[in-house]
């Protein structure tokens, strides 16, 4: 029984990995309110790149349904939807949804 039971959390625990790996991939590229608007950022890997200062990148990180950036002040941006092509969050500082597009 307790075989079973440490398989099963492996599985879970591999599919949760999965998961995240891919919402992970979903977040790379760069973001914009519209596709007529400049772009906000871009995201490459684990940093977050400001399209106004290039060269100063800050880390982020993705835990489950928020992506946590390592600026300045440590900000945490509530993810509500994720897809190829949109990114919809909100944060403690904003009573609302913020959505960006992705470019391509």
């Amino acid at each position: 029984m307790k075989y079973a039971l440490s398989i099963l959390i492996i599985f879970f625990l591999m599919i949760s990995c999965k998961q995240l790996r891919n919402r992970n991939l979903l977040l790379q590229g760069v973001w914009a309110e519209n596709k007529d608007e400049n772009a906000l950022f871009y995201i490459k890997n684990d940093s977050l790149y400001y399209i106004e200062s290039l060269n100063k990148p800050v880390s982020c990180k993705l835990n489950v349904d928020t992506l946590i950036v390592y600026g300045d002040v440590l900000t945490k941006f509530y993810i509500n939807k994720l897809t190829s092509d949109s990114l919809w969050f909100s944060t403690d500082y904003y009573n609302g949804i913020t959505k960006l597009y992705k470019r391509k």
